[in-house]
């Protein structure tokens, strides 16, 4: 059920709450918010030139109107996940062909090349469907670890970008390990990229490139293995004072002569033992 907030300048307007105000992302740590909220944010123009500005004159009739940049709505397939796009994406609109022919839906989408990038953070090359955008941005940023770290989560856009970056900034919180047979290289490199590690705290570093499906998966995992890691059997508490009354009883090394198993007294040879000790086990067959 979505919580009525009250603004502090109008108590009477309403203020949707936001998606980690209920349910899983609510559980969701404020380092991920942080990452989630940068991921949102609209995208360096692409497909677009903005005009600056507030106001524009036409120069023919004298009339001014306000500048509007509306940004051009982008599609991201599933399949864009496990590429670099540099900001690219598919647009749909309509083409004609002529003036006088009626125009038809039409849908451009970016041109995909397979193509080779390596990283000195991480010490290792991959191969990756990248767009000419990317390599452009690539050599612009003198390196693909300078264009990643340089670049906002809401233009890296995908998932292998996003994943990659994650790796980028714990391989620099971890010291560069990629490095670690060479230790020049690796102060070489530590020195370089330290800047960018310096950005993030390790539970930033930790939630970053998470889309906010994964990170609910993620945090219902966590919150899982914990409530699991409370639970005790009500065996091993039955065990526990069933040994201490051996021991008050005066027998000596119940621990390694007792076990419980399956509601029966045995001992560890197998064999078992029909005696009054037995009576004390509520899970033994009468």
């Amino acid at each position: 059920m979505a919580k009525r907030v009250l603004n502090v300048g109008n108590p009477y307007k309403f203020i949707p709450p936001s998606i980690f105000d209920t349910g899983l992302a609510s559980k969701l740590p404020k380092a991920y918010q942080k990452f989630y909220y940068e991921w949102q944010e609209v995208p360096t123009p692409v497909h677009y030139i903005p005009k600056a500005g507030k106001y524009v004159r036409n120069d023919a009739t004298g009339e001014v109107k306000p500048v509007q940049n509306v940004p051009i709505p982008l599609r991201y397939p599933h399949e864009f996940d496990k590429c670099l796009l540099g900001g690219e994406a598919i647009v749909k609109g309509y083409y004609k062909s002529k003036p006088t022919v009626r125009r038809f839906p039409h849908f451009w989408v970016p041109t995909l090349k397979r193509t080779a990038v390596y990283s000195e953070i991480l010490n290792q090359h991959m191969d990756v469907l990248a767009t000419d955008r990317v390599i452009q941005l690539i050599h612009h940023y003198k390196g693909f670890d300078e264009y990643i770290m340089q670049t906002r989560a809401n233009d890296l856009k995908t998932k292998l970008a996003l994943a990659i970056k994650r790796q980028m900034i714990k391989a620099i919180h971890a010291g560069i390990p990629g490095w670690a047979d060479e230790p020049e290289e690796q102060k070489e490199m530590l020195a370089k990229y330290r800047k960018y590690g310096d950005q993030y705290t390790p539970e930033e570093a930790d939630w970053y490139g998470y889309t906010i499906l994964d990170a609910t998966n993620r945090i219902a995992k966590i919150l899982r293995a914990e409530a699991e890691a409370k639970i005790v059997p009500l065996k091993h508490e039955f065990r526990r004072k069933l040994i201490e009354d051996l021991k008050e009883s005066g027998m000596e090394n119940v621990e390694r002569i007792v076990r419980t198993e399956q509601g029966k007294i045995v001992d560890y040879s197998g064999d078992e033992k029909k005696s009054w000790i037995s009576k004390l086990n509520p899970f033994s067959k009468k």
